[in-house]
């Protein structure tokens, strides 16, 4: 992850489908931030024989002994990599926004 500002940054992810293999790179923008209660990123970017379109955020909600964070997203995946890679997508569009969840989930720690 490199930061350019206190509201964008890019992403560099390793992925690879069957015989398409490469970097996805995902230029994010902090779109919403309701503190102390939201924020919301969306990202654009390139992947291997594709685009990525991809929104994620939380929501933050106080409890008795801390606060709960509950987080959402969505990711949309355009051109040659959706069509070759067919049901493989989906699995892989959610283990890789977790895998920008946590991160920036341990950047907020």
């Amino acid at each position: 992850m490199t930061m350019q500002d206190d509201k964008h940054f890019t992403v560099k992810v390793n992925v690879g489908i069957s015989y398409i293999k490469g970097t996805a790179e995902v230029k994010m923008e902090l779109a919403q931030a309701e503190r102390p209660i939201r924020a919301q990123y969306k990202g654009q970017g390139s992947v291997a024989g594709g685009n990525v379109s991809l929104v994620a955020g939380f929501d933050l909600t106080p409890t008795g002994t801390g606060t709960k964070v509950a987080w959402q997203g969505e990711a949309q995946i355009f051109g040659k990599l959706a069509s070759v890679a067919g049901g493989l997508l989906e699995p892989l569009g959610k283990k890789n926004l977790q895998k920008l969840i946590d991160g920036l989930q341990a950047a907020l720690q």
